[in-house]
């Protein structure tokens, strides 16, 4: 296959000059601060600023209108901001007493008009290292690149909506950045949605979620050689869970595989290449297409990748939640009938059942002498009402009962515990270590049943990672499932 032609080098150049400390005369009309020297300097997740000592105490006065946009110039470069990106977050004093305001910008660009970034060429570029981490790339297809300095490496592609996106690392004097590129010209809003989703697909199946901050250059060919202007974005935090749900090298947990590996070292890497299963790049491109038409399935990707992060106090409703967007995903484009998601399908038949219980608890009332105080019946009402509906439990059993997917023993209860963490109860006191291991395991139960659910929708079929089998020695349960279930 013939390699991909990368040029990344200028666009990196690009952005780590931006990443260099600068003096800046500010320009803004009418404003106090025209004129005045700031300084920005590369800090974590945003830029800092730090203002030239005023002999003026007139910081009150320092906000910029939302809207305004401001120029920042020196001999070397012009850059811009709006004014609801910069935050005064200090301000302290000299030995002169002269006010020193400093803060954070949030946003820079190479550009005054945001439509410059339209209709163009775009490239993602996210800088990593130890502190915020690339997803690893090799459990997915991938394919071969080149740049003009004779390096060979590899790039992941996906398509979204009609879109075309590579997806690859690269490093510049020992700097790694991941990078996202756009093959077809469109524009920055819809570039940031879809680069979004890509991260968040990344995240779901590596656990790790690379966001932090962004910067977005622009070219007017496919080429992407020649950056036409930068823009940096401050983003939420990166998440880095270590929890996976897919690996490649199934063959390394597989007892029948490994015994059919034998010989020297260099046979076992040969005969070990048959059980790498790589994540399929259409199925790639199908989860990265639901998350960015379907707000359902991206907050529930969000709030697993959140959960395998934080607290199980926090968690555990979470995945609820996250169980909850997928179903309601179902039930607006799947279970489109609504006769599906009842247990009456006989509307007639329904409709002759709550008048008759309606009737029932108006004569009771009536014969009772109760008064509104002691026999609510607006509230009971409500509930024949509802009668039709069917139960939480049913309700998000429904998707599975959709795959042909029968949950297993040890699944069953788990939806029945819904209630009880999205009413504010937790079963996982430190004081109680069989609690705890219970919600452990409870906590590995949802992550299969979430993972399942969102990867059948993306028209994914093979093997996908156990955590209540890899836990067990913790959690003392699930000890005889398999460690990876075919699905």
């Amino acid at each position: 296959m013939e390699l991909i032609k990368k040029d990344i080098i200028p666009s990196l150049q690009k952005v780590v000059k931006l990443m260099e400390p600068s003096c800046f005369t500010i320009k803004c009309n009418k404003h106090y601060l025209d004129s005045k020297t700031l300084t920005i300097k590369k800090e974590s997740r945003e830029y800092g600023f730090e203002l030239e000592p005023s002999a003026v105490n007139d910081l009150e006065a320092f906000p910029f209108s939302p809207d305004t946009v401001i120029e920042l110039f020196n001999e070397n470069s012009t850059l811009f901001f709006q004014g609801e990106k910069l935050f005064l977050n200090k301000i302290s004093h000299d030995t002169n007493l002269n006010e020193i305001g400093s803060g954070s910008l949030s946003e820079l660009t190479t550009t005054s008009s945001a439509k410059s970034f339209d209709d163009k060429y775009l490239r993602q570029v996210i800088p990593v290292g130890e502190k915020n981490k690339a997803p690893d790339l090799t459990d997915f297809e991938i394919r071969g690149y080149v740049t003009p300095q004779n390096l060979q490496t590899f790039l992941v592609c996906c398509s979204v909506s009609n879109e075309k996106f590579h997806i690859y690392t690269h490093k510049l004097n020992k700097q790694e950045f991941l990078v996202i590129d756009c093959l077809n010209k469109t524009s920055i809003d819809i570039f940031k949605q879809k680069c979004y989703c890509i991260l968040l697909a990344l995240g779901f199946i590596t656990g790790q979620l690379t966001l932090n901050e962004t910067y977005i250059l622009s070219f007017e060919d496919e080429a992407m050689q020649a950056p036409l202007n930068i823009k940096y974005s401050s983003s939420s935090p990166s998440i880095s869970t270590k929890t996976s749900v897919f690996e490649s090298y199934i063959y390394t947990h597989n007892t029948n595989s490994k015994e059919e590996i034998k010989g020297d070292s260099e046979n076992k890497k040969e005969d070990g290449k048959k059980y790498i299963f790589r994540f399929p790049e259409q199925v790639f491109s199908n989860l990265v297409t639901l998350f960015f038409n379907h707000d359902e399935l991206e907050r529930a990707a969000i709030l697993l990748i959140h959960g395998n992060s934080i607290t199980l106090e926090l968690a555990l409703p979470g995945y609820y939640v996250a169980i909850e967007a997928i179903a309601q995903y179902f039930k607006k484009n799947v279970f489109t009938n609504k006769q599906d998601s009842t247990p009456i399908k006989d509307k007639k038949i329904a409709r002759e059942l709550r008048q008759k219980m309606l009737e029932i608890a108006k004569e009771i009332k009536t014969e009772s002498k109760l008064g509104d105080g002691e026999f609510d019946l607006k509230t009971i009402e409500a509930k024949i009402n509802d009668m039709n509906k069917l139960t939480n439990r049913a309700a998000l059993s429904k998707p599975f009962e959709h795959f042909g997917y029968t949950l297993l023993v040890g699944e069953q209860p788990t939806l029945t515990e819904r209630n009880t963490y999205l009413h504010g109860r937790y079963h996982g006191n430190s004081s109680s270590p069989v609690r705890l291991k219970e919600s452990i395991h409870l906590e590995a139960r949802l992550n299969f049943m979430i993972d399942f659910l969102l990867l059948k929708l993306a028209g994914f079929s093979g093997k996908v990672i156990n955590h209540a089998k890899r836990w067990s020695e913790t959690t003392s349960k699930a000890s005889n499932e398999d460690e990876f279930i075919d699905i």
